[in-house]
């Protein structure tokens, strides 16, 4: 996925932002493996492509690894509408993301069709992404921590000592 503006050209990216989500952890580990390979050699092609400037894989483990009931009806069948629904001549491209939702959900006898966990993991990165994708999000930073401390401490003494003095100590 795009991110960022690029300061040279106008109206381009700065970068992308690569995403993954499987149905089992051992796709992920394969992912791994073929990441790190022997040495000096890189079995993935996208990687071996691309060079990244940092990266975090995340877990997100399933509903029946934390014994919670499992959901099992469809989260996001997508509509779309019929101007969208045109034959493509490469069946990997999709115009948006809907579209993408909609192609991978709508055939309910592919056995390799994924996972309702998975489904919702991606309309929910989806969204996420498309809520900042025109408009800069600014993070405030972190303030320093000791100052806030400092500040807590001083309204607890405060409270301690009128406490103190209401009960005549």
């Amino acid at each position: 996925m795009p991110y960022g503006n690029c300061q040279t050209h106008p109206g381009r990216e700065e970068g992308t932002f690569y995403i993954s989500i499987a149905k089992s952890t051992t796709i992920f580990h394969d992912i791994l493996e073929n990441i790190s390979g022997a040495l000096g050699t890189t079995f993935d092609a996208f990687i071996d492509v691309f060079s990244s400037i940092e990266g975090s894989f995340w877990y997100v483990p399933s509903s029946q690894e934390l014994d919670l009931p499992v959901v099992d009806d469809r989260y996001c069948r997508v509509d779309l509408d019929d101007q969208w629904n045109v034959p493509r001549k490469n069946k990997y491209l999709f115009y948006n993301h809907r579209q993408y939702l909609h192609e991978i959900d709508k055939d309910d006898g592919d056995v390799d069709r994924v996972s309702t966990r998975v489904l919702r993991l991606l309309q929910y990165t989806f969204e996420q992404w498309n809520n900042v994708w025109f408009r800069k999000t600014v993070v405030p930073d972190i303030p320093d921590l000791s100052k806030m401390l400092k500040k807590i401490r001083e309204a607890f003494l405060k409270r301690k000592h009128s406490y103190t003095k209401r009960i005549g100590h």
